[in-house]
């Protein structure tokens, strides 16, 4: 009986899919049940072909098929980085109106270029160079 062989784990059984190709499986279990047997009656074993000392590999399990519409591909956005401010570059505007939420501290801190046309004097009143930064890389001021 064919099913005796499958009794030790790890047994690899060799079977045709629907399409006459090789199908691979792994006995799990330590021991068959009486169910498996009958199912596996007449299945053809293939040897095991694992090296000395090692176990055999697992195969991986197969990807899962997106659901829907497949995900868009991403855009490239090229943004330019701003050059370090050096404090002696004065600061100028680009815009009429202050582009930031009204209330907020970027807000508060875009309004200080309006009145510190250097960057020194804009660090010094409280600005970051990251709001620097950020501002000439949207195009909010320039650095000269």
């Amino acid at each position: 009986m064919a099913a005796d062989k499958f009794m030790k784990k790890g047994s690899v059984v060799l079977g045709n899919d629907k399409a006459g190709k090789p199908k691979f499986a792994t006995v799990g279990s330590d021991t068959v049940s009486s169910t498996d047997k009958k199912i596996l009656k007449g299945i053809k074993v293939a040897p095991e072909k694992a090296e000395k000392g090692k176990a055999p590999k697992a195969e991986k399990p197969a990807a899962k098929p997106a659901k829907g519409k497949a995900a868009p591909a991403k855009k490239e956005t090229k943004t330019a980085k701003a050059p370090k401010a050096e404090p002696t570059q004065k600061i100028t505007l680009l815009v009429k109106d202050n582009p930031k939420r009204e209330g907020s501290t970027s807000y508060d801190r875009f309004e200080l270029y309006k009145k510190n046309k250097t960057v020194a004097s804009f660090l010094e009143a409280g600005g970051t160079s990251g709001d620097i930064r950020y501002d000439v890389t949207k195009g909010y001021i320039k650095l000269a």
